[in-house]
C-alpha cells in the first residue's frame, strides 16, 4: 500500500535500565519536504512548529494526548523558526527561502502578524541576549534561479527595540545553512543586562562558483547596553 511521506514524532519508553530504553513510533505528521522543527510554549500551551517546503508550514499544539494542527504559519518554502518573549508577550519568527521572514505575536489564541522583515533566501534563525538586547540572527542560503543561482549573500543581525526588529549588522554568507550561539563568560546570563560578547558559529555550504567547499566561520558579537 502506498503511504504519504511523513515526518515522524517519537516518544521514549521509560525503563528501569537506561541501556534497555526503546523508541516506539508515537505519531506521524503529514509532510512532503520538511526542513525543521521548533518546540516552545506560549500562553501555557506547548507548541511545535513544522517547517515545510512543498506546502504549508503548520503550528501544532499538544492537546494532552497528541500534536494537533493549530494554525498555518506560511504557505510554502518554510525553513526555520525562532521564539522570544518580551513584556509578557511571546513572539514567533518564521523564515522562508522564497518568501519574506515574518514576525508573529501571540494574541492569546493565535499568532498574528507583527512585522515583515525585508529580503528572501532565509535558511536558519537564532535568538540570543547580548548587552541587554534581544538579538535575532538570520542566516541566508541562496537567491536566484537554478539557471542563475546567487549564493553570496549578506545575512543579518536584528535587535528588538520593544516594538519591532531593527537591522543592526550584516555578515557575509555563501550558501549559509546554520547558526549556533555560544555565550562566553561575559555574556548575558538568564536574560540579564550585561555588556558581554556572544560567540556565533555560522556554516556555509557553497563557494561563489557553486562548489561544495565552503568554510565555517566563527564570529564574536558584541552590543552595548540600551
Amino acid at each position: 500500500m502506498k503511504t504519504e511521506p511523513s515526518a515522524r514524532c517519537h516518544t521514549e519508553l521509560a525503563d528501569t535500565e537506561p541501556a534497555n530504553a526503546k523508541l516506539a513510533e508515537f505519531q506521524r505528521i503529514p509532510s512532503r519536504w520538511a526542513y525543521n522543527w521548533h518546540a516552545f510554549t506560549a500562553g501555557q500551551e506547548f507548541f511545535v512548529a513544522h517547517a515545510e517546503h512543498a506546502g504549508p508550514s503548520v503550528l501544532y499544539r499538544w492537546d494532552g494526548t497528541r500534536l494537533v494542527p493549530h494554525q498555518s504559519l506560511a504557505a510554502e518554502s518554510g525553513r526555520a523558526f525562532a521564539t522570544f518573549d518580551d513584556d509578557g508577550q511571546t513572539y514567533l519568527v518564521v523564515a522562508c527561502i522564497a518568501a519574506p521572514t515574518w514576525l508573529l505575536r501571540w494574541d492569546g489564541g493565535q499568532f498574528t502578524e507583527a512585522q515583515v522583515l525585508d529580503g528572501l533566501g532565509a535558511r536558519e534563525l537564532a535568538v540570543t541576549r547580548c548587552g541587554g538586547l534581544t538579538l535575532l540572527i538570520r542566516v541566508n542560503f541562496i537567491l536566484g534561479t537554478p539557471a542563475d543561482p546567487q549564493p553570496s549573500l549578506d545575512s543579518q543581525v536584528y535587535a528588538w527595540d520593544g516594538g519591532r526588529l531593527a537591522e543592526v549588522a550584516t555578515f557575509p554568507t555563501c550558501g549559509g545553512t546554520d547558526v549556533t550561539v555560544l555565550a562566553d563568560a561575559d555574556a548575558d546570563a538568564d536574560g540579564g543586562t550585561g555588556t558581554g560578547t556572544v560567540e556565533v558559529i555560522v556554516t556555509n555550504s557553497l563557494t561563489p562558483d557553486l562548489r561544495f567547499a565552503a568554510e565555517t566561520v566563527r564570529y564574536q558579537l558584541s552590543a552595548g547596553a540600551r
